[in-house]
C-alpha cells in the first residue's frame, strides 16, 4: 500500500508543482509549501525505488506538509479564503491531496523515523531565513506572518514561536500516532 500512496503523491505533485513552477518560476522556492511538496515528490520516488533512508525524508515531509495544511486551515484560509487556499490552481493538489496521501501512507503503511528534531530544524532554519530576508527588505512575504515591517518585531517573534511550537507538536504527534 505504501507504494500505491507514494505513486498517488507523485501523480498529484506533477500537475500541482507544474502549475506553480510555470506561474512563479524559481520564485516558487521561497514558499515552504513548495519546498515541502518538492521534497514529498523526491521522497515518494525514494520509496518507490526502495532507497535506504527514505523513511527519514518521508517523515520530514509528512511533518512539513501537515504544518502547511494546518497553516492553510488556521491562518491563510480565514484571511485569504478557503476556496482559494484549498481549491484554486495548485492548491487542491498541494494543500489537500498530497498532505492527506502523505499522512495516511506514512502513518499506516511505511517504516517510521523517530528523529523528531529534523523537521523542526528545517522549519526553524526556513523561518529564520524568511524573517531575516523580510527584515532586510530583500523579499516581502511570502506569507503575511513573515512581513516584519508590516506587523512589527514583537508580532514577528510571536509568529516565529507559534510556528516553532506547531512544527514541534506536529513532529511529536506524528511519532506518537505512527507508533
Amino acid at each position: 500500500m505504501d507504494k500505491i500512496f507514494n505513486l498517488l503523491i507523485i501523480l498529484s505533485e506533477i500537475p500541482g508543482f507544474s502549475i506553480v513552477l510555470k506561474k512563479d518560476g524559481l520564485k516558487t522556492f521561497v514558499y515552504y509549501t513548495e519546498i515541502s511538496n518538492l521534497l514529498a515528490l523526491i521522497a515518494a520516488f525514494m520509496v518507490l525505488l526502495e532507497v535506504p533512508g527514505a523513511e527519514l525524508l518521508r517523515y520530514t515531509v509528512t511533518c512539513m506538509l501537515s504544518l502547511t495544511f494546518l497553516v492553510v486551515i488556521l491562518v491563510l484560509g480565514p484571511v485569504d479564503g478557503y476556496k482559494r487556499q484549498l481549491f484554486a490552481e495548485n492548491s487542491f493538489f498541494q494543500h489537500v491531496l498530497v498532505p492527506v496521501f502523505s499522512f495516511v501512507s506514512y502513518v499506516f503503511f511505511e517504516k517510521h523515523s523517530h528523529i523528531w528534531t529534523f523537521p523542526v530544524l528545517i522549519t526553524v532554519v526556513y523561518g529564520l531565513l524568511m524573517f531575516s530576508l523580510n527584515y532586510m527588505k530583500k523579499i516581502e512575504g511570502p506569507y503575511p506572518f513573515f512581513e516584519v515591517h508590516k506587523q512589527g518585531i514583537k508580532a514577528s517573534i510571536m509568529w516565529f514561536l507559534a510556528l516553532f511550537l506547531m512544527i514541534a507538536a506536529v513532529s511529536g504527534l506524528l511519532i506518537a500516532i505512527a507508533g
